[in-house]
């Protein structure tokens, strides 16, 4: 644990705990709710986002305006599956999708090999 660190419920805050210029969001957040996570921290002001979620999760055509909205700079898909419940079969691939303001043109696409 560490002190400067605040707990919030992100979605419940009106304002960015700092200068929304030196905060980075990184998060895994409950995959029904990553669009809201998205578009809140672009309405706080905090640009800079690396959103842990499915590999798939901008195939559906109801997010392609999110996409639109919110190009992520990155697109990092794993190489290997993330083991979220420690049984020994995961069975889900996921990607980083990192943004860095509105207005990308581009999205680079590389793998992320496994450490």
């Amino acid at each position: 644990r560490r002190e400067d660190i605040t707990q919030a419920d992100f979605l419940k805050i009106d304002r960015a705990l700092g200068d929304p210029k030196d905060i980075m969001i990184i998060t895994n957040p409950p995959f029904n709710l990553a669009e809201k996570f998205i578009r809140h921290g672009f309405e706080l002001g905090i640009n800079r986002q690396a959103i842990l979620l499915k590999s798939t999760y901008f195939h559906a055509s109801t997010r392609t305006p999110l996409f639109r909205d919110y190009k992520p700079k990155f697109v990092l898909p794993l190489n290997w599956r993330l083991d979220f419940m420690n049984i020994g079969r995961p069975v889900m691939e996921c990607s980083w999708f990192v943004f860095d303001g509105p207005g990308f043109r581009e999205t680079v696409y590389d793998v992320l090999e496994r450490p």
